[in-house]
């Protein structure tokens, strides 16, 4: 989306701070991708406003002028201001377009040249709980319908303890400080790992951008530091593009019966792999 228009005299400031408020808010919480104001050289204010997809920007704006009554209360009056700062004399249409070539994500390589200041993979830190647990929802419940177990639900309120205990951890993926993606491992003992919780937002997906692979070779690097063997996992039947993913990195599908007693899959689980790392297959000959 694009917004344009002229503002009254001396309301700069007001339209700057109410703008950058509801930017954030709908990066943080309502699914923007991003955006960025601008200001002509003859005084015209530009805000582009990128979105997923028109579904998740309507569950926001559902009709022209109209907000979400979900939206907080704070945010709903910061648009009441950027409303009013605009000069109803010089009103502009909003421009609302379609990707139809995206080369800002285009190749892997040019994807961690020209992002590597927006794309980053930390370890989790508490300020980011309520990010991954709406993020876990978001794609296991929304996008494939699996409900969260109960224990996944105790696992998610308490991250740190669940998983960063002995040699396991739990790191998050960033995009414009965002959090998009997900990946853990727990230490089950017997130089082993049980993956965990991969998780990473549609729009991020795929080898254009590359980094569904980051995150997999932040845990098998972990992984070596760490002197471990093997990692085992559990997944369901729906997560067919991750079946892929994990067959093409070395992961060979074993029964549910072969999964050794200490591991911990889900009861959704249906699907089990295994990975050797002192494999030929396993880090360092990813692609």
């Amino acid at each position: 989306m694009i917004y344009r228009g002229y503002l009254k005299p001396d309301r700069e400031n007001d339209y700057q701070n109410a703008w950058q408020s509801v930017a954030q808010y709908f990066i943080k919480c309502r699914g923007a991708i991003g955006s960025c104001l601008h200001r002509t050289s003859d005084g015209m204010w530009i805000a582009y406003s990128r979105w997923p997809d028109q579904k998740t920007r309507d569950a926001s704006w559902p009709g022209e002028n109209a907000l979400s009554d979900e939206l907080l209360q704070e945010i709903c009056e910061a648009v009441i201001v950027i409303q009013d700062c605009l000069d109803p004399e010089r009103k502009l249409p909003e421009i609302c377009m379609e990707v139809v070539n995206d080369l800002l994500l285009n190749e892997p390589d040019s994807a961690k040249q020209g992002n590597s200041m927006l794309f980053t993979i930390q370890p989790f830190d508490f300020k980011y709980q309520s990010e991954v647990i709406d993020l876990v929802k978001r794609i296991q419940v929304g996008e494939f319908n699996i409900p969260i177990e109960e224990g996944q639900q105790k696992e998610l309120q308490s991250i740190s303890q669940s998983f960063q205990k002995n040699n396991g951890n739990y790191w998050v993926a960033l995009f414009n400080e965002k959090v998009i993606g997900t990946i853990a491992v727990i230490d089950i003992g017997h130089n082993a790992f049980e993956l965990r919780d991969v998780f990473l937002d549609k729009e991020y997906r795929g080898q254009k951008t590359g980094f569904a692979k980051e995150l997999l070779d932040t845990v098998l690097n972990w992984s070596r530091e760490h002197d471990v063997k093997t990692i085992y996992l559990g997944t369901t039947l729906s997560f067919k593009a991750a079946h892929r993913f994990y067959e093409k990195h070395g992961f060979c599908e074993i029964a549910r019966k072969d999964m050794p007693p200490y591991c911990q899959p889900m009861d959704c689980d249906e699907k089990f792999y295994r990975l050797d790392l002192d494999s030929k297959n396993s880090l360092g000959e990813l692609q």
